[in-house]
């Protein structure tokens, strides 16, 4: 019997634009992060021209850039120490995240499960190709996609409690006081997108820290803002520090779906009575639950 994930890609690709930002291989470092503050991204692809053509073969992210820029240094130092060259080319830029290690390449015929796989696996984005145009899918996309068809996937709509297999507990934390640098070198050596700030009498969770708080940020910020507590750092990037996405044991996958896609969130914590962060929920989780 088909599947739903059967569907072909262009299903997806269909509600979107076409790419229209990207970035060659002999861009500086400074040039791609100007790029990704004006369109307020958080990741580009990358092309080199080969006999007149464009051949995308990676994506660069923020992620990437940063650990390039601080993480390789001693975390034990609170400035910013580096020696960095930002006219360098982003060819440079030694790859972290899975896309830009290897690049998921598909066509908008192929169906999407051939997407599922590598979005359950650590990639958050794929290249899709549809009549010479590319389109760049997400996994937000995949869930908005499964949410819209929530009455073909049963689980979806069960409840954390009842399947403590799925995420991760106990979820990683840091104290408010800890400095985002320090916070972003623990996700980098944990292999985490996502660390919870908590007050460090109470261990109520105050806020998230993710690479996507790294948009806009510029050489200057790196220098200024990392040494910052993660908290302190939040407020600096933010206009306000907002609670992070939370759930009970007691909420449905198919209601964290719908509460990440509403905050552009790739993840949902969840809290006790006194919200205390217990673990956290992904979108590659509930991926993985729905193939």
């Amino acid at each position: 019997m088909a599947s739903i994930w059967d569907s072909p890609l262009s299903e997806i690709t269909k509600e979107k634009q076409p790419m229209v930002i990207e970035v060659s291989s002999a861009t500086t470092i400074q040039r791609t992060l100007e790029i990704l503050r004006d369109y307020k991204v958080l990741a580009l692809p990358v092309y080199e021209t080969v006999d007149g053509e464009r051949k995308y073969e990676r994506i660069v992210s923020i992620w990437d850039i940063l650990c390039f820029i601080v993480l390789s240094d001693d975390v034990g130092t609170a400035r910013f120490t580096r020696t960095v060259d930002f006219n360098a080319t982003i060819q440079s830029v030694v790859p972290i995240t899975k896309e830009s290690r290897e690049l998921v390449k598909l066509r908008a015929s192929d169906p999407i499960s051939k997407a599922l796989e590598p979005f359950c696996t650590g990639w958050h984005r794929v290249l899709v190709e549809s009549e010479g145009s590319h389109f760049m899918v997400t996994q937000s996309d995949v869930i908005k996609y499964v949410a819209a068809h929530a009455d073909k996937f049963p689980l979806i709509k069960e409840t954390f409690s009842a399947h403590p297999e799925v995420g991760t507990y106990p979820v990683v934390t840091v104290p408010q006081w800890k400095s985002a640098r320090e916070a972003y070198r623990m996700m980098y050596d944990s292999n985490l997108r996502s660390l919870g700030v908590v007050d460090e009498k109470t261990g109520r969770l105050l806020c998230s820290l993710t690479p996507s708080d790294l948009k806009g940020m510029t050489p200057e910020s790196f220098a200024n803002d990392l040494p910052l507590g993660a908290l302190e750092f939040k407020g600096r990037v933010h206009t306000s520090v907002k609670l992070p996405e939370t759930c009970t044991p007691e909420c449905t996958f198919l209601q964290a779906c719908n509460q990440m896609l509403k905050r552009k969130s790739h993840r949902v914590f969840i809290v006790d009575s006194a919200m205390r962060p217990t673990g956290v929920v992904t979108m590659s989780d509930i991926l993985s639950l729905c193939k």
